[in-house]
Order: structure tokens, then C-alpha cells, then sequence
């Protein structure tokens, strides 16, 4: 155990009591120094800030399957997982047949039955599930892997090796609509190598989801599934913000919200954005459930955790800053009563181009007070609009620039969310240094 926080435990005596309170921060202080190994390990090296690999496998997309290679393995078939999916990691949700013959990764339930997945319900998803971005690794010793990906020309999909981007452009499908699409990668030699396929379907209708299906190798090959014991796993209770959503086309790129980067910055390789756009602790965005709705719906379902954070506000803007305070209250200890000993990062709203305003920074110290009251050593509050350096200011965007802050840059044409790609990598490094911040401090 940390010595720091061993010296904070000599304090609780020996009473009944005290010795649960003693094994709750015990293992939180497991939870904690876990999450900082890993954060130390990822900084500066992680995927997104590595460069691209220098000798890359050739990447060649086609309509068509090489049928020269090995026979394929299906991944779902009859509407059910078949054995080969246990051979996958599946990070950003967990695995469901979509459509007989593709897995999907579902990962927010939130009534009504409105989710990015109503049109494609079945016996495996229902009406209310949405996925965004998601990724599936596999090792195999091949030098020649094929992928057989659902999507079409509007949606990237990025491949990782061995921790390294093969191209950070990503590679787009060949057909105009929905289809199946075959991503072939070709090595120069044959050896065990880990590769991650990132795909997205981070839109608000599931008119393009990108789904993985099959596997073809090169002779005598084999995959297998990564080993997951150093995968943390991040849970991310965020707004549009953090599903990468604006009128400027964030949905095409797997890594693109600011979520998804935060967890590369961070070391956590699986990544779920427990999300809706416009919603909040009390927004209600499009009839969708406020946040204490929302936490029922995920939080077991989804987990376990090894860090859970909370982005929320910037919809509650108008809302009275003491009821805030009791929305955001009761929404963390529920929280913390689905996910006993797992670290909470709660991050103040985001200004937009409001400057930050008055009713931003109110709605933020609403939060922070709430954190207060929570009074949980494994969770803290980062500021965010109340920061000595505010994440963003300004009152300009993009198409409508004033030089009154950076708003100008990271603000995209609708005037409230970020732009595509710098925005949100902007606002990952903010959020990935507050976590970093805010987790430390839970040894203090």
C-alpha cells in the first residue's frame, strides 16, 4: 500500500466500525495506486502520442474476401456469438449479435426507445441501447489477417499494432452503402503481434454502425485473446461532449471524442461512454433520462470499473445552481453504491463560447459542492470552467471568430461543441491531466 495513505489509516482505531472503514480505503487504495502505474507508464507513451508504426503492415480494403486465405472465421452467426468471439477482446461495450451475423457493442441504456440501435433491435438488442465508439483486439501470429468490418465510404476505421497506430488517417470502406467491407493487413513476417481494430458508430442514428464480423488468416496462423489483466476499464457518464457530438462530423472517427483520447492519454484500453446528448443532472435532452435515470441502466451492466468519470453541466445551465447541487449529490451516491471502492473523477461543465458565463461557473461550484457533501476519500472534483486556466474561453467559434479566447479555435460552427479533430484532443490533455491530478489526490 501507498505509504501515504497507510499513515491516513492509523488514525481509525480498532472499533467495528473503524475496520470497515479500514478495508473500504484499504482496497481503495489498491483501486488508486493501480490506476496511477498505469498513468505513469502511459505518459508520454501511450498510442495517440507515440508516432505511427515505421515499418506498418499494408493496409488494402476491398469489397471482396481473399479466398486464398484460410477459411473464415465467423464471429457471429444464426444470430448468436460463436466460440471465436471468446478469442476477442471487446472494449467500449459489451458484445451483442446485431443482425444475425455482426457483434455490436451496446453501451447505454436510456429510455425512451430512441437509441442509436432502434432500427437494428432484435432478440439480442432492444429499442433503448446505443453504441458509440468501440474496438476489439485480437493477438495472432499472422502475417497476413483479414478483417470483415459492417460499414461503408463515411466511417473510419483505425487499426493499432503492438500499441502503435498503423495510420492515424485511418482507413474508410470502398462501398456508398452499408455492407460488408474487408480490411486486409500484410506483414512482412510471421510473429505474435497484438492488433486493436477501433471502429465507431458515435452518431444519433444508427444509419452507419460498423460492426466486426470475421476473421481470415494466412495459413498454419492462429488468434487469441490478448492478455487482460492490465486492462483498466473507464466508465465515462458525459453529454454530447463527450460522445463527440456537434453538427461537424466527429461520428466518422473512432478515436474522435475527447473520452475515448483521455483514455489512450491515460493507459485504460477500454473505454465506455455511458453518455446521451443533452442530458444532464436534471436536463432531460430529447425526453432521454436525466443522469440519476441514466446510472441504473449501466452502471453493473457495464462495469467492473477502475475509474468512473462524470462530465455533466453544461446542460444544466439554466437550472437553479441548488437544485444542481442535490441532482449531482444523489447521482454520485448512486454511483458509488453500483461501484463500492472505485475511484470517481467528477469534471465541472464545459463553458462552450459562454466566456464561461455566470450560470456556467454556477452550475460548476453547484458540483463541486455536492462533492463536498459526498465527503467520499475516492472521489474528487476537477474544476473545469473554474480552473486558475479555464479549459475554455472566449465567446467566438468557428465561422464567427472574435479573438476573445481559445472558444475560437476548439469551438466548432454550431458554436457550442468541439471541433473536429483538435477540439477534442484539446480537451482530452485537459481532462487527462485533471484526472491524473485529482486521482493523486485521493492519497492525501
Amino acid at each position: 500500500m501507498d505509504v501515504r495513505l497507510m499513515s491516513g489509516l492509523r488514525g481509525l482505531g480498532g472499533g467495528p466500525r473503524a475496520l470497515t472503514d479500514r478495508n473500504v480505503r484499504m482496497s481503495g487504495a489498491e483501486a488508486v495506486n493501480k490506476l496511477l502505474r498505469a498513468f505513469r507508464k502511459a505518459e508520454d507513451n501511450n498510442p495517440y502520442q507515440l508516432p505511427e508504426m515505421a515499418t506498418p503492415p499494408t493496409v488494402a480494403v476491398s469489397a471482396t474476401t481473399d479466398a486464398a486465405l484460410a477459411a473464415s472465421i465467423p464471429l457471429a452467426t444464426a444470430n448468436a456469438l460463436t466460440a471465436a468471439a471468446a478469442k476477442v477482446a471487446w472494449y467500449g461495450g459489451v458484445p451483442a449479435v446485431i443482425a444475425n451475423t455482426f457483434v455490436g457493442m451496446p453501451v447505454v441504456s436510456n429510455l425512451p426507445a430512441n437509441g442509436n440501435l432502434a432500427s437494428l433491435a432484435n432478440a439480442n438488442v432492444s429499442a433503448d441501447l446505443s453504441m458509440y465508439n468501440h474496438a476489439a483486439e485480437i493477438m495472432t501470429d499472422a502475417d497476413t489477417v483479414e478483417f470483415s468490418i459492417y460499414c461503408r465510404t463515411d466511417r473510419k476505421v483505425m487499426f493499432q499494432v503492438d500499441g502503435q497506430y498503423v495510420s492515424k488517417a485511418g482507413h474508410v470502406g470502398v462501398t456508398a452503402s452499408n455492407s460488408y467491407n474487408f480490411f486486409k493487413l500484410t506483414f512482412t513476417s510471421k510473429r505474435p503481434r497484438r492488433i486493436r481494430i477501433l471502429m465507431s458508430n458515435m452518431s444519433e442514428a444508427a444509419s452507419s454502425p460498423t460492426m466486426l464480423s470475421a476473421v481470415r488468416l494466412s495459413a498454419l496462423s492462429a488468434f487469441w485473446k490478448p492478455d487482460q489483466s492490465g486492462v483498466l476499464r473507464l466508465g465515462c457518464y458525459t453529454d454530447s461532449y463527450g460522445m463527440g457530438g456537434g453538427t461537424q462530423t466527429n461520428w466518422d472517427t473512432p478515436n474522435a471524442a475527447f473520452t475515448t483520447l483521455a483514455g489512450e492519454l491515460l493507459g485504460m484500453r477500454d473505454v465506455r461512454q455511458l453518455s446521451q446528448f443533452g442530458t444532464g443532472y436534471i436536463a432531460t435532452g430529447s425526453g432521454r433520462s436525466k443522469l440519476l435515470a441514466q446510472i441504473p441502466r449501466s452502471i453493473s451492466q457495464q462495469g467492473p470499473w477502475d475509474l468512473i468519470l462524470v462530465a455533466h453541466g453544461y446542460n444544466d445551465a439554466a437550472q437553479a445552481p441548488a437544485t444542481v447541487q442535490a441532482e449531482a449529490l444523489a447521482a454520485l451516491r448512486l454511483i458509488r453504491e453500483g461501484a463500492p471502492n472505485v475511484p470517481i473523477v467528477v469534471v465541472g461543465p464545459w463553458g462552450g463560447r459562454t466566456g464561461p458565463s455566470a450560470a456556467v461557473v454556477g452550475v460548476e461550484n453547484a458540483i463541486s459542492s455536492a462533492v463536498t457533501a459526498l465527503a467520499d476519500p475516492l472521489c474528487r472534483f476537477a474544476p473545469n470552467s473554474t480552473a486558475a486556466q479555464p479549459f475554455l474561453f472566449g465567446t467566438g467559434y468557428q465561422g464567427a471568430t472574435n479573438a476573445s479566447g481559445n472558444s475560437d479555435v476548439y469551438i466548432g460552427t454550431d458554436g457550442t461543441h468541439f471541433t473536429p479533430i483538435v477540439g477534442h484532443e484539446y480537451g482530452a490533455y485537459r481532462v487527462a491531466t485533471a484526472v491524473r491530478d485529482a486521482v493523486e489526490a485521493m492519497l492525501k
